[in-house]
């Protein structure tokens, strides 16, 4: 039973009685909105739930396709990498199944814009091919006629593609209309119709193209389509060259006429106001090649002709040509800065060509200086919000007869010539620079400039010129510390005219290393004022010092070198003494704290000059390089640090270099010098401020004891093969001190080195003499061996086996004197040595293979030998030792187990076996070599067939199941 509220009573009622409060029967209707009351909140639920189930779907399907292409895309690359690498055969099967639907590698738009463009190529060629080749089968009449119907249908048939939007289509055949327009107009000119023949011919094409580019105009104004107006403007470009080119004008007459050109472009992007569209950039584009051509004209006109009034026609043609784009900003609003320096830079090159053409070869340079100058005044009165293109191309004009200047005032000053134009150039340049920079610069600049322009136009000698400057120069460092604002521009003057006084100095005559040596004074005392300009002006005048004083320096340093044995002394001038001097006073000032340092290595090189420069006898100049090299190295080493002392120990190394070959010349100085170096050696070995510095002290000292002990042996009288043991104690003494030393391992071991070192010099002392060389190796094997007795020494093992192969080493030059020939005499010993080195090696590391151990002595003991028997019969004695030793061998690398011994051994016993029974070779008939190799050859070739004959069996099922 269903139960409802009455609508009329709201009493309750049901389907049963009805309404016990009205009375009225059952209402079906009732109860069913009573019921789907109670159902429609449980259908919107499940609505709800349904919806949230599609969305959660619908992100899985996405993301599952997103999934499925990325792996998809992943196997595409890899199938086309493995194809690209090794291709699928031809008969291989394809796969059941695609990986993906094929995508378009295209659009269609591009697609048919690709059509339309070879299409419409395609036509316009067809067309140009019909009126050059195929005209000629036609009759006067028919020809115009056939043409002019083409022409005609080309032109109409867009109207029609435009009714049915078929808009690229129209584009297309209105570009081969316009085209017939020209070969028209080409066609009436080969049939002579209507006489054109007889005219021009460049005006008559001109007339063409002015023709076509209107009715492109109005082609476009009728249709809309964009492709005429762009035949129009490109027709139209050299409507105005053809219809000139019959009067034959010159480069000024083409000037004005590529400007006209330009002009008419500026027109067409005038008259089409808006935003910049590709028709204006075109525009743009065609007028900027109108103005350089016509620019270009102009240039030429103005260098061709040299009559005042074609000049100034050819000027004012250049002036036009600038004028165009200066009238296209003022239309566009922008840029007006850079185009209004373009006018200057032309009005500059036509008033500059005027008044040197006027003026002639010799005032034309002041009347260019004077209009440059004038013109940048005028620039000064222009707006400022236009003034800053005008001002740069000015100052460009103005830098262009300011270079010139300067150059033809240093080509001045070198030849000696006097020309009172240079510093009136300078004076009007200055002036046109101060009204565009600041004044004082532009002073700073004219005053440095006219101190090298003055003395050139003024008689004076070269010498006073040369010091005039000098003295400017210096005046000018002083005004560096007065002026305030433009203190940095001054300081970079000053140094600019400073680097220029060696060079007049030099062409002057006067001593251009004083001059260098005086510029980098005046820069240490105004080192606080400079900056940039500091570190370059320095740069060049110490470039020009070390120039100026190469001879001199040459003289000192490589002169000994260069007469190494002679009592040679040179000549150094005094000039050279001062300019070091100088140089002194220059870096004691800018050192300040460093002074030493910076001081030291002028002030012995100064010296050493000033030796030389006095003519002190020989070696007094090398005596002055051995002391001052010495003690600079000395002081470098025990009081100064690494960085610091750099430049003094170059200097110092250099110098004692010199003294050291200038020493070599006698006996007594080459023991004198070298001495004081073994002294001052120990001295900075001793004393070192570094392990580095010291140990190169004592390496010096050990250098120096083997010069002494070889001079000693030649003072003498002893031949060099006895001498050689004078050398070889020496060496003896330094492996002794490099043992007292042990504690300080790095200095120890670099006098160790030096020790084997002489005892190599002592070895080489001794070549062509055998005995005395075998006598030097065993002596030093003796010393090895006693170092190896020292205890806590380290590296002791080493010095044994060393010992040894010197022993050995001595044995055979003993074999090799008394002429031994026996292999064996010479590998056995040098066996045992190895054998010795790898049973130490074993000893100390456990871990050590056997063929590192033992491999070389292996090979000493049993390789030479087995060379000898395979190269040869060999004796049959010596056969059979080699192989019990190689059993030998084996059996004790067996007994050890050790790989080495084993394979070495055994592959020695092997070699031996095979050649004893290759031996027998020649008793086997010769067919059987043959035979056997007939029987090889067959044999592949049978093998090869029979795998052909399987292959193509193979391609053959393959082929038929595919």
């Amino acid at each position: 039973m269903t139960s409802y509220p009455c609508p009329f009573c709201r009493t309750a009622a049901n389907l049963t009685t009805g309404c016990p409060g009205c009375g009225r029967g059952p209402d079906p209707d009732a109860a069913e909105v009573v019921r789907l009351d109670a159902e429609i909140p449980v259908l919107t639920a499940r609505l709800a739930a349904a919806r949230d189930a599609v969305t959660a779907a619908d992100g899985a399907l996405r993301r599952a396709w997103a999934q499925r292409e990325a792996a998809a895309g992943r196997v595409r690359a890899a199938v086309a990498a493995a194809a690209r690498v090794a291709p699928r055969p031809a008969h291989a099967p394809a796969m059941t199944a695609p990986m993906t639907t094929a995508t378009a590698e295209a659009s269609t738009r591009l697609v048919q814009n690709s059509l339309f463009v070879l299409g419409g190529l395609l036509l316009a060629v067809a067309a140009i091919v019909f009126t050059a080749v195929a005209w000629s089968q036609f009759g006067v009449r028919g020809r115009a006629g056939l043409l002019a119907a083409v022409t005609v249908v080309a032109l109409a048939a867009p109207l029609a593609a435009l009714r049915r939007r078929l808009t690229a289509t129209a584009e297309t055949v209105a570009a081969v209309g316009l085209l017939l327009i020209l070969l028209d107009g080409y066609a009436a000119w080969y049939v002579n119709l209507f006489g054109l023949a007889g005219y021009s011919a460049l005006g008559y094409a001109g007339a063409v193209c002015a023709v076509t580019a209107a009715v492109a105009a109005g082609y476009e104004h009728v249709t809309g389509l964009s492709t005429p107006k762009f035949a129009a403007l490109l027709v139209a470009q050299p409507v105005l060259p053809l219809l000139v080119a019959p009067f034959h004008p010159d480069a000024a007459g083409w000037a004005y006429t590529w400007a006209a050109v330009a002009v008419v472009n500026l027109a067409v992007i005038h008259l089409r106001r808006g935003a910049l569209t590709p028709l204006a950039i075109a525009a743009y584009v065609l007028g900027g090649l109108a103005v350089a051509v016509s620019g270009v004209c102009a240039l030429v006109g103005l260098v061709l002709v040299t009559d005042p009034a074609p000049v100034a026609l050819a000027g004012a043609s250049l002036v036009a040509a600038a004028g165009v784009p200066l009238a296209a900003a003022v239309l566009a609003r922008t840029g007006i800065g850079p185009a209004a320096g373009m006018v200057v830079v032309a009005v500059a090159i036509a008033a500059g060509r005027l008044a040197g053409v006027v003026g002639g070869e010799h005032l034309s340079p002041v009347l260019i200086a004077l209009v440059v100058t004038v013109l940048a005044v005028a620039v000064r009165l222009l707006p400022s919000t236009v003034r800053r293109g005008p001002q740069i191309a000015a100052l460009a004009c103005l830098g262009v007869p300011g270079v010139s200047a300067v150059l033809a005032t240093v080509v001045a000053r070198v030849g000696g010539e006097a020309d009172w134009r240079l510093p009136t150039m300078i004076v009007i340049l200055a002036a046109g620079a101060a009204a565009l920079l600041p004044p004082i610069p532009v002073a700073l600049v004219g005053g440095a400039v006219l101190t090298l322009a003055v003395p050139a136009a003024l008689p004076w000698s070269p010498v006073l010129q040369s010091r005039v400057i000098l003295g400017v120069a210096a005046v000018l460092v002083v005004a560096a510390y007065r002026i305030g604002r433009h203190r940095g521009f001054a300081a970079g003057v000053a140094p600019a005219l400073l680097a220029t006084t060696p060079v007049w100095a030099l062409v002057s005559g006067d001593s251009p290393a004083i001059y260098a040596a005086a510029g980098l004074l005046l820069i240490a005392l105004a080192a606080p004022v400079y900056r940039a300009w500091t570190v370059v002006t320095a740069a060049v005048l110490g470039f020009a010092l070390l120039a100026a004083t190469a001879n001199s320096l040459l003289t000192v340093l490589a002169g000994p070198w260069l007469h190494a044995g002679t009592r040679w002394t040179g000549d150094v001038p005094i000039a050279d003494v001062v300019a070091t001097g100088l140089l002194a006073v220059a870096a004691a000032i800018h050192g300040r704290r460093n002074a030493v340092w910076e001081v030291a290595p002028v002030v012995a090189v100064t010296a050493v000059l000033a030796t030389a420069a006095a003519g002190a006898p020989w070696p007094s100049t090398g005596t002055a390089s051995l002391v001052t090299g010495l003690a600079g190295l000395i002081v470098a080493a025990l009081r100064g640090a690494v960085l610091r002392s750099v430049a003094l120990t170059a200097v110092s190394a250099a110098l004692l270099g010199a003294a050291l070959a200038a020493a070599i010349a006698t006996d007594v100085t080459t023991l004198a010098a070298f001495g004081a170096t073994v002294v001052a050696g120990a001295v900075i070995g001793a004393g070192g401020r570094t392990v580095a510095v010291r140990a190169a002290g004592w390496l010096g000292a050990a250098a120096g004891a083997y010069v002494v002990a070889v001079t000693a042996g030649n003072t003498a009288g002893l031949p060099l093969n006895r001498t050689a043991f004078v050398v070889l104690g020496a060496a003896a003494a330094v492996l002794a001190a490099g043992m007292l030393l042990r504690r300080r391992t790095a200095e120890s071991w670099t006098l160790q080195a030096a020790a084997h070192g002489g005892a190599v010099v002592a070895l080489l002392l001794t070549a062509g003499s055998p005995r005395y060389a075998a006598a030097v190796c065993t002596l030093w094997g003796i010393v090895l061996g006693l170092r190896a007795l020292i205890r806590d020494a380290a590296g002791r093992r080493s010095h044994v086996v060393a010992a040894a192969a010197a022993e050995v080493g001595g044995w055979w030059l003993l074999l090799a004197a008394e002429q031994v020939a026996v292999v064996e005499a010479y590998t056995i010993p040098a066996a045992a040595v190895a054998l010795l080195a790898g049973w130490l090696g074993r000893r100390n590391r456990a871990g050590l293979s056997s063929w590192t151990a033992y491999g070389p002595a292996l090979a000493a003991a049993l390789l030479p030998t087995l060379a000898s028997v395979l190269t040869g019969e060999g004796e049959p004695l010596r056969r059979l030792l080699l192989g019990v030793a190689a059993l030998g061998v084996v059996l004790a690398g067996a007994h050890a187990r050790l790989q080495a011994p084993v394979v070495a051994g055994g592959s020695v016993l092997t070699l031996v076996a095979l050649h004893e029974a290759a031996l027998v070779w020649d008793l086997l008939p010769r067919w059987i070599p043959l035979a056997a190799a007939g029987l090889l050859l067959l044999g592949l070739a049978t093998t090869l067939e029979r795998r052909r004959r399987d292959l193509a069996r193979v391609r053959s099922a393959i082929h038929r199941m595919s």
